[in-house]
């Protein structure tokens, strides 16, 4: 009786993992976007954003602060399958802000002024919004007016602001 026995050997399946981005890089702040991670070998995935664990935000639609971002999706093997990495870069512009301003213009000299300006940026609370007339600052807010009787002559109002973490500078 003779038995012959033979060495069967199955590899482990390399994957492939991919850094899916909705919309494509780059937008501007206030738009969301939406990273996600999909593997070969179907795997579990993680997603690291600039080095820290975000795999509980893959798949949703999220309005991030502006800047830039190091996406990287990471997929461990198994018995069955290599792990693997993809790793992607994507951006987020500062937006531009958007501000309003009214004035009648010209008015007779005793008549008040009646300028108002305001914004309606959301993510703004680090922005300082500044009124100035003919370059003298006269109040900061994000609604101001100024009623003031001026005397006869040209006089130029400006609102605005330096920007910030999400938005540029601007004035209106």
């Amino acid at each position: 009786n003779q038995t012959s026995l033979m060495t069967y050997t199955i590899n482990v399946a390399p994957t492939i993992t991919t850094v899916l981005v909705s919309p494509t890089s780059p937008i501007t702040y206030g738009t969301s976007s939406n990273f996600s991670c999909s593997n070969t070998g179907n795997l579990p995935m993680t997603l690291y954003i600039n080095g820290i664990d975000s795999t509980s935000e893959l798949g949703l639609n999220i309005t991030r602060g502006a800047g830039n971002y190091s996406l990287n999706c990471t997929s461990y093997g198994n018995s069955n399958y290599t792990g693997s990495i993809a790793l992607s870069n994507y951006t987020i512009n500062k937006a531009v802000p958007i501000l309003y301003s009214v004035v009648t213009s010209p008015i007779t000299y005793g008549t008040a002024s009646n300028y108002s300006a305001n914004e309606s940026n959301s993510g703004d609370g680090d922005l300082v919004y500044t009124l100035q007339i003919n370059g003298v600052n006269l109040i900061n807010g994000s609604a101001v007016s100024d009623s003031s009787v001026l005397g006869a002559g040209n006089y130029t109002y400006n609102y605005s602001t330096f920007g910030g973490e999400n938005y540029t500078s601007a004035e209106k």
